[in-house]
């Protein structure tokens, strides 16, 4: 055992602090760069044409280039497309008229909360 007041050596209880005061630091840092929830996408038709729900989605309406994820929650099928570098983009799913469809979007691992929509009849 080294000489008491070794200036050298550490004693436990410092070696603990310092240990506390980096995972202190390293966790408040990480709380120093907020981030926004991602949005769910938006739509600006929906409609049904032989037997498949169509979800278009104009520019802007998604995250550029993110997964557009559509769920129907009569059928338990769903189906996932990309939306383009603008964030348009187009889903089929198969469906019938008054299907409630579930849908959001999903980008670097992040998924925003989920829309809900019933399918309209045919027209």
């Amino acid at each position: 055992m080294p000489p008491t007041g070794d200036p050298n050596v550490q004693s436990p209880w410092r070696r603990w602090l310092s240990v506390v005061a980096v995972l202190a630091s390293a966790s408040l840092n990480g709380c120093n760069s907020p981030t926004l929830p991602l949005p769910p996408p938006a739509w600006a038709e929906v409609h049904l044409a032989s037997g498949q729900a169509v979800v278009v989605g104009k520019e802007y309406d998604a995250e550029p280039h993110a997964d557009v994820i559509c769920f129907n929650r009569k059928t338990d099928v769903g189906r996932v497309t990309s939306a383009n570098a603008d964030g348009a983009y187009e889903l089929r799913i198969p469906a019938s008229a008054g299907d409630p469809l579930e849908c959001w979007q999903r980008i670097d691992g992040h998924s925003s909360s989920s829309v809900s929509l019933v399918v309209p009849a045919e027209q």
